[in-house]
């Protein structure tokens, strides 16, 4: 499935299982997409009604997280969706956990961090 990625720089790893889905809604590429309780990733830009790939788990992938105080992630540390922004987090309290660190040093500056994402963990 290598050919989903063409163009992207965020997908790091070719380990990765991926659902197909038809767009209800326009979305973004890095998008966190919730579907029948299962959270996805888009991989490109879709328009509603176009059928699209999303990354339910990958090794190895960049997403934007959530900046400011307590907003650091430290190699293995456990990985939180933040269901009002879409973006991931350290916090456990009122997020769905969705992987873990795949890198250490995302300060609470930085916008983005790898991580090992499993959008199964959510349903446990």
């Amino acid at each position: 499935m290598s050919e989903v990625f063409t163009g992207t720089d965020w997908v790091r790893s070719g380990d990765y299982e991926s659902l197909r889905v038809t767009a209800v809604l326009a979305q973004i590429a890095r998008d966190l997409v919730l579907l029948n309780d299962l959270y996805h990733i888009v991989i490109k830009d879709v328009v509603i009604g176009e059928l699209y790939t999303g990354i339910t788990r990958c090794h190895e992938i960049i997403l934007q997280k959530k900046t400011g105080v307590g907003e650091s992630f430290n190699h293995c540390q456990k990985v939180y969706i933040e269901a009002v922004s879409g973006l991931v987090t350290p916090v456990a309290t009122g997020n769905v956990l969705c992987g873990h660190a795949h890198e250490n040093g995302a300060g609470e500056s930085d916008t983005d961090v790898m991580i090992h994402f499993d959008a199964l963990l959510a349903l446990s």
